[in-house]
């Protein structure tokens, strides 16, 4: 899943994940991808932090807590920022985010990350 306010940002992300073999379901708004997210259980989200509305801090805690309340396995979250200051890489951490890539991202990256998380590497 990728949820990104963006919409250009939301297509790149959407598109290279698919070049590397992930099926991405991608969501401009962060209510919307919880809505989602609670239907249909996701293998890795990439999720931008600075949102209108529900930003990406307060989506994360939402689903460390329907994971919680549920027993769903844990996903994996990965935040997108444009913000490489210590402290939103450490608020991000704090709010149950396991990764922090920092925008722009190169493609490489993104497919490490993948890697990391366990896409099997096309």
């Amino acid at each position: 899943m990728v949820v990104d306010d963006d919409e250009t940002n939301l297509l790149l992300a959407s598109e290279v994940l698919g070049l590397f073999g992930a099926q991405p379901i991608a969501w401009s708004d962060a209510a919307a991808a919880f809505r989602a997210f609670q239907q249909d259980p996701v293998d890795l989200i990439f999720l931008d932090v600075h949102m209108p509305g529900m930003g990406g801090l307060e989506l994360a805690d939402k689903i460390r807590a329907l994971e919680q309340q549920t027993g769903r396995q844990r996903t994996p979250i990965v935040a997108l920022t444009a913000s490489a200051m210590p402290h939103e890489r450490q608020a991000c951490l704090q709010h149950g985010m396991d990764e922090v890539m920092i925008k722009p991202f190169a493609f490489a990256e993104l497919k490490a990350t993948l890697r990391r998380w366990g896409q099997p590497e096309q």
